[in-house]
């Protein structure tokens, strides 16, 4: 639970600071294993945290996801844009 907590507080810090920008134009980067490790950091983020997962869908997030899910040509990027997505509550 501890742990939850500090994930929150980083992900809420890294989009003050300006940082989640950056962070969702890797989701668009040409290295495949640049794709995929950012997901990972989006799933990360939105992993139960409501508030982070309102950011990232208000920065377009969830769109760029969806599009590197239905069609990107590497399948670790699909997996890990498919962890990010089921992240997300309902």
């Amino acid at each position: 639970k501890r742990e939850n907590i500090n994930v929150q507080i980083i992900s809420a810090d890294l989009h003050a600071i300006g940082g989640l920008t950056p962070l969702l134009n890797y989701l668009k980067n040409p290295n495949a294993s640049i794709r995929a490790r950012a997901s990972e950091v989006v799933s990360t983020m939105v992993q139960n945290n409501p508030k982070c997962q309102e950011i990232v869908m208000e920065a377009k997030g969830l769109e760029f996801l969806l599009l590197n899910f239905m069609s990107d040509p590497d399948s670790t990027v699909r997996a890990k844009s498919l962890g990010a997505i089921s992240c997300k509550k309902t």
